[in-house]
């Protein structure tokens, strides 16, 4: 018994000693505040480069923040039965007319005759052109009320007038009517002048090599029930073939898969608005008290939108060359292997870690904020690891890290191959897996 417990005793010495050996080894060597932020900075780069945005975005990224229009779908199903139920639970009782919907539609042609100045910063460009609305203001137009209000005698009177665009800025901009006609019939026409800023909808998760959407929205006051809008996109010639750094190209209309095998210059539809005077759910829940008044609550839009698509060969020489040359840099200072070139190999990781970080300062300057990375994001966080990676090789070859010669020369030719291959890997196979693989 007491045997046993000498030799335990023994052994947790030993394990003590040994322990002791070991941290004393670790602080000649000067590395444990090494070895601590090497593990911290890798848990700090796994949780926001990978398992935070892994959780954070599902669905689409792109440039719209608010979006709170939505396709018109079956919003003129039975619009009759709507109107009526409304009316009658607006009159409590009483007696109310039969209400038909529009018996003509209003057309809108939208012909914009200038694209140009993209505000990368601001996600808007200036946009110059004509709208065209035809109507008949007996036949077109049909409140949804027991009889026409100010706004819906303005609206029969010019269907623009009241109507207002999606500029993203008060100034600089134009919206007035330079033409007015009325038909035999009855029908009447005006032609309206716009000029101004107008959003541009922006996919950055593939950053340099993205694309986005401009987009035309005329808006209008009157309720969505109370008219029915028509037209079709028009045919239009783009001034130039390009636009800054981004080029034109054809966009896909509809939501369906046969609709986007289709592609078209521009995209007309109608969208729809809710008013939001009514509690959320009461636009989507039949139960609720409000959900009679709330189903007629609608603004009606129309939307022209073209594709833009920033070009591939601009993109490269601008955002990707530098950084490939910083890499290739790195990876030919570490070849160097005499005592002479070892400060060489020391200073140029600092070097160029320091022009990357400079480099995507300047970059994120010309963006707006946006809460997600973007592909050349990763590619600089690749870099960055990558340049640590070829000072830590550096650093170890000085030779001084193990205090036998055997041990020395054998641990650091491992070391050695093992971060060159990671170096190689990351830098090469990192990038591609970023480009196709989404989070």
């Amino acid at each position: 018994m007491m045997k046993g417990f000498k030799l335990l005793i023994f052994k947790i010495l030993f394990f003590f000693r040994e322990l002791n050996k070991f941290f004393k080894k670790i602080r000649r060597y000067t590395i444990t505040s090494f070895l601590v932020i090497l593990i911290a900075s890798t848990l700090v780069f796994t949780s926001f480069s990978v398992i935070l945005p892994w959780f954070d975005f599902t669905g689409e990224r792109d440039g719209q923040v608010n979006k709170r229009y939505d396709e018109i779908g079956k919003f003129y199903d039975d619009i009759e039965l709507k109107v009526n139920e409304f009316r009658k639970a607006r009159a409590e009782g009483g007696s109310y007319e039969q209400w038909v919907k529009p018996e003509e539609p209003i057309f809108i042609e939208i012909y914009p005759d200038d694209i140009s100045r993209i505000n990368e910063q601001n996600s808007s460009l200036r946009i110059s052109g004509t709208i065209n609305a035809f109507w008949h203001p007996e036949k077109s137009i049909k409140t949804i009320y027991e009889s026409d209000g100010p706004l819906t005698k303005d609206f029969r009177e010019d269907v623009l007038k009241n109507s207002y665009l999606n500029f993203v800025s008060t100034e600089e901009q134009l919206f007035e009517k330079i033409a007015s006609y009325e038909m035999i019939d009855g029908g009447k026409k005006v032609v309206y002048r716009f000029e101004g800023e107008f959003p541009l909808l922006r996919n950055l998760s593939k950053f340099p090599f993205d694309d986005a959407t401009w987009e035309i929205r005329l808006i209008f006051d009157m309720n969505a029930a109370a008219m029915e809008l028509g037209g079709a996109a028009p045919t239009i010639i783009y001034p130039t073939s390009n636009i800054n750094a981004y080029k034109f190209v054809d966009i896909s209309c509809g939501k369906s898969d046969s609709d986007k095998s289709e592609k078209y210059g521009t995209c007309n539809s109608t969208e729809l608005m809710a008013g939001n005077q009514y509690p959320p759910d009461s636009y989507s829940d039949p139960d609720n008290e409000k959900y009679v008044y709330a189903s007629l609550d609608y603004g009606i839009s129309k939307v022209l939108q073209g594709k833009l698509q920033r070009s591939l060969i601009s993109s490269f020489a601008r955002y990707l060359v530098p950084i490939i040359f910083g890499l290739l840099v790195l990876s030919m200072t570490d070849q160097l292997s005499s005592k002479e070139a070892w400060e060489i190999r020391v200073a140029t990781p600092p070097t160029v870690l320091l022009t990357l970080i400079f480099m995507q300062n300047s970059y994120h300057n010309q963006l707006p904020q946006i809460a997600y990375l973007t592909w050349l994001d990763q590619i600089y966080l690749i870099s960055y690891i990558g340049a640590t990676l070829m000072l830590f090789n550096a650093v170890i070859n000085k030779g001084d890290w193990f205090n036998k010669k055997v041990i020395d020369k054998f641990t650091r030719l491992k070391l050695t191959y093992f971060i060159r291959s990671a170096f190689t890997c990351l830098v090469v196979i990192g990038p591609i897996l970023c480009f196709y693989v989404q989070y």
